[in-house]
Order: structure tokens, then C-alpha cells, then sequence
């Protein structure tokens, strides 16, 4: 447009420049009504607003910390700017940057206080800005840690985003409404914690492919941009059938130069008992598919796909196979013997000696001091930790233990399947006296409680310390001495024994399901019995 567009500085706005001169930028005009952090300005060749410029300003008052969110102006007319609207977002604590998807149908925000200020994981917003005028939020996005976002860019429907602690992070805009995170490079392997140090910037523009970044201790990074593009098709399977045949679909290209090389496309599986790979093989366009085999049921199946280039640059689905992979249960179907989304009280106990935060159930409040601000399940309420907002948001465990004990649980079927999702920060993000000095205790009885066995023990440090909502499941035949029953029970324990730090805790989406195995069809030409057709038969 000719002009430049001036953010940041003390309590500022919007200030604009004429680059008529670009060896001299000339001072013309500003938006002070709110201050302004980061902005992207664009100018619209179609609909209502075709040959506009339009601003999409992240900032607020009182230096962006009051009432911070998204404010879009039209600053065609640089001596009469006019605001269009402004959205305050979930959660806000300080709207930082984003930026406009490629159709600009969909913003992406990010704002850099609300996972340090409330222990919540990484959460970049998603805001429909189809209808300027009604600008909305439609959804979050999140890696699962509890690094803080920083800025993002969007190029060829990826989002790169650096994220201080944990670096580096590409999302697949595909569907602009569920950004799948697709790769990472972590410039700060130490931890993943809510503190300002690693990656700040990144720059995806160059013809070349080559992304460059900018980190606060270790400097400049150049990484060469993937040679290819690889995303799911739809949703994964909910459930493998045993019998074989249960298909996944990806769109594979090559990208920035890149050639893909076919014989390489492959659906890797291993289950408890066999693995292997099958060919994803053409099937429209850059759509490919593979089926799975026939598999063990009642079984789980861990599983990834792999795509090379001709250069031997190899990519996988989901990024860091085959250390991280997709896990899907075989079975024919399930049914369901307990479900609980936290709604109402089934028949859970709270007991215990701390002093303050009890177990309670509810909608919740988000007070800022690392517990969570939505439940998990989106159904409205879950089990927290003192969930108020009383004594100025001072609300978490002190002074001992809040135990909450499950009703009687039916998993006397041999194939139950126990999952639930929790919560659990002990003071490593939110400043507490004494961080990463307690732990969390989720214990089962198979006996209705009358002896417990320690499921899973949580800290004091390490994985799952940090905040964010953690789905988990077993089988219970699985589990080292329990047995299938009808009266098994749950007990989660969240102390704060030592010196005072802070500990919030969650339970939520308890389910209890059986898993249903079908016998495998016929094969009318297996005349033999032997599984296979052939000369034999």
C-alpha cells in the first residue's frame, strides 16, 4: 500500500508512515484509541471491503494488560481511521500478535500471559473474521504443553509459530478450525515450561523453502523447509476392526521443490503381539489410502504413516514417529458400563485433612493460579480443586491431602477399558513457594475399596506436572493386581505437604467400556479351514 505500520512502544497505537520516499518514511497518522502490540494489515480485492485496507490490531488499554483482544479498523483513509469492531477473547490476560489465514476467512491469536498467568497449555485462539463488522471466536489450538505462544505466521495453509520454550511449532491449517500440529524443532530441549526464554520469532517467506528463526539465548536458526506435505483425510479411526479392512486416508504432496517417491508411502502398526506396514497406495489426486490388516482384538494398535522424497528427506503422521504415534483399540465395538462428564454427582466422595481445596464440582472459575479454565469433555462442569473465587482467586490445595473416591465402578467384563482425563499442577509454572515438591495419586480398588493398588503417581516433577487436561486409559486385566469386577473404585489424592506451594488437581470424563469382539467372516473359499485361498482349497 506504500505505507508502514508502526506497533509497540510504551503505551502506543497504531502509527502510520508513507514510504513515498523510502529512504525518508514521513510520519502521517496513528489510531490511539487503544494501544496496539502487533498488527497485520492488508488490503481486500473482493467482497464488501474490496480496496480497503484493513488492520487487525493486537493490543488494549492501559498498555495492552485491560480489556485486550482484537481490534479491526479500516485505515484506507489515513486522516478518518474507523474501527470496525473489537473482540475481547477467552481467557485474555494480553493479546500479543497473529495472523490472517491465506482466504482471510479465519485470525490467529495468540496471547502471551494466559499460560504463565493461569497454567493453562499453549493456546493460540481462532476467530472467524468472515463478517469484519462481527468478528468471532470459534475454537483454540493447542500443542499440550505449557510453553507460552509467540508470533505465527501463514503460508501455503501451514502456521508457523514459535513458541519460546518449546520452539519451533508448524500446525496444518487444512482445516482452519482444528490446526493439527504436523512438525516441531525444540530450541530449547531443557523443558517446556511458561517462561520467556527460546525461540521469539519465525520467518517462513522465502522462496527457497528455507524458514529462518530467531531465539533469545542461542540465536539465529535456518532449517530447511519440508519437501513434503502430509495430512489425514478426515478423521482417524475411532476403532480398528479385527477383521481388516478399516482404512486411513492422507493428502501427500510435494512441497517447495520436493518430489514424493510412492514405494515409500507406508501405515506402519504394532499392537501388543504383531506389527507390520502396508502400502498407501493412489487413490485421487494427492489423496492416498491403506487398510489395515486383520489384527488381534481387544488389542491396541500404535501407528504412524512415513512419505519420503526422491532426495531422501522422510516426513511422518504424527510428527516424531515412531516415538510418538497414534494409538487406536481393535475391537469390533464397544459398550459402555459408567460415564461420567462431571454433570452431576454419580456417587463421588470427598474426604481428607487439608486445611483448603477440597474436591468440588463444577463449571471452572479460572483464577489464574494453574487450574484449568475449561473441563475437559466440553460438557460444562468437572472435579477441581477449591473451584472458587473467593480470598482475591487464593484457591488450591494447603495444609494436606483432598481425596475424591469414585462411586462403584462395573468392569467386570473381560475386556473393560478404565479411562479418564486429569488435571495436575504442582507449582511449576505459577510461581509457588515450593514447585515440584508433591505429588498426585490416582489409586484402584477392585474390592470396592476395601484394599487399594497405586495406578499412576504424578511428580514431583517430570511429564504431567504442568497443567492441561491428560486423557488416559487401561485395560483393566492389565493392570498388576487388580481383577475384572463389578465393584472396583477410583481414588485421586492431591496434597500439599511441604511448604506451602501451589497444587490445583482435575477428574474428569470417567468411562468404563467393554470391548466387543466379532468373529472374523468366513472366507467361502477357504474351503480347508486354513485362513487362506489357494490351490489347497
Amino acid at each position: 500500500s506504500g505505507f508502514l505500520y508502526r506497533t509497540g512502544g510504551g503505551d502506543e497505537g497504531l502509527r502510520i508512515y508513507s514510504l513515498a520516499n523510502p529512504s525518508n518514511p514521513v510520519y502521517v497518522a496513528s489510531w490511539s484509541s487503544r494501544y496496539v502490540h502487533d498488527a497485520q494489515v492488508v488490503t481486500y480485492t473482493e467482497g464488501p471491503y474490496a480496496g480497503r485496507q484493513i488492520a487487525f490490531c493486537c493490543g488494549g488499554f492501559n498498555g495492552g494488560f485491560s480489556e485486550t483482544g482484537l481490534c479491526i479498523l479500516d485505515v484506507t483513509n489515513k486522516s478518518n481511521i474507523q474501527q470496525i469492531a473489537c473482540l475481547q477473547h477467552s481467557n485474555p490476560n494480553y493479546s500479543h500478535q497473529g495472523w490472517l489465514t491465506e482466504d482471510r476467512q479465519y485470525f490467529y491469536l495468540n496471547d502471551e500471559l494466559d499460560e504463565q498467568n493461569t497454567g493453562i497449555p499453549t493456546t493460540t485462539r481462532i476467530i472467524d473474521v468472515s463478517n469484519l463488522s462481527n468478528p468471532v471466536q470459534v475454537g483454540t489450538f493447542s500443542t499440550g504443553l505449557a510453553a507460552v505462544d509467540h508470533n505465527l505466521y501463514v503460508r501455503d495453509n501451514l502456521i508457523y509459530q514459535a513458541n519460546y520454550r518449546s520452539g519451533l511449532r508448524i500446525f496444518d491449517a487444512t482445516n482452519p478450525t482444528s490446526p493439527a500440529e504436523v512438525a516441531f524443532f525444540d530450541t530449547w530441549p531443557e523443558d517446556d515450561l511458561a517462561q520467556f526464554n527460546g525461540l521469539w520469532s519465525v520467518y517462513p517467506y522465502f522462496e527457497s523453502g528455507t524458514i529462518i528463526g530467531s531465539d533469545l539465548e542461542r540465536g539465529l536458526f535456518v532449517w530447511q523447509g519440508s519437501r513434503i506435505s502430509i495430512s489425514y483425510v478426515g478423521n482417524t479411526p475411532e476403532l480398528i476392526d479385527p477383521a481388516g479392512g478399516t482404512e486411513v486416508r492422507a493428502d501427500i504432496a510435494g512441497v517447495n521443490g520436493g518430489t514424493i517417491d510412492e514405494s515409500t508411502l507406508k501405515l506402519n502398526y504394532a499392537t501388543e503381539t504383531t506389527s507390520g506396514t502396508v502400502d498407501l497406495t493412489p487413490e485421487s489426486g494427492d489423496t492416498y489410502v491403506a487398510a489395515f490388516p486383520a489384527l488381534p482384538c481387544a488389542e491396541t494398535a500404535s501407528w504412524y504413516l512415513t512419505a519420503s522424497t526422491t532426495g531422501g528427506q522422510t516426513v511422518t503422521i504424527p510428527a516424531g514417529a515412531p516415538s510418538t504415534t497414534n494409538t487406536t483399540l481393535i475391537a469390533s465395538g464397544t459398550s459402555v458400563t459408567f460415564e461420567d462428564n462431571s454433570e452431576t454427582n454419580t456417587g463421588w466422595t470427598v474426604s481428607g485433612d487439608a486445611t483448603d481445596g477440597q474436591w468440588d464440582r463444577g463449571v471452572p472459575v479460572s483464577c489464574a493460579r494453574c487450574d484449568p479454565s475449561l473441563d475437559a469433555d466440553a460438557s460444562g462442569q468437572s472435579w477441581l480443586t477449591d473451584n472458587s473465587a473467593g480470598s482475591a482467586c487464593n484457591s488450591d490445595v494447603d495444609g494436606g491431602s483432598t481425596i475424591l473416591t469414585s462411586p462403584l465402578l462395573d468392569a467386570s467384563a473381560p475386556s473393560a477399558v478404565l479411562s479418564y482425563n486429569r488435571w495436575y499442577n504442582n507449582g511449576s509454572t505459577c510461581n509457588g513457594a515450593d514447585p515440584q515438591n508433591d505429588v498426585f495419586v490416582v489409586d484402584i480398588s477392585d474390592d470396592g475399596g476395601s484394599s487399594w493398588t497405586q495406578l499412576e503417581l504424578i511428580g514431583p516433577a517430570g511429564p504431567g506436572t504442568s497443567g492441561g487436561w491428560i486423557s488416559v486409559s487401561f485395560v483393566v486385566s492389565d493392570i498388576p493386581g487388580i481383577s475384572n469386577s463389578d465393584s472396583l473404585r477410583l481414588r485421586f489424592t492431591a496434597s500439599d505437604l511441604n511448604d506451602g506451594s501451589v497444587i490445583e488437581a482435575g477428574v474428569d470424563a470417567v468411562l468404563v467400556s467393554a470391548i466387543e469382539c466379532d468373529d472374523a467372516p468366513n472366507c467361502s473359499g477357504d474351503t480347508n479351514g486354513d485362513q487362506l485361498v489357494n490351490v489347497a482349497d
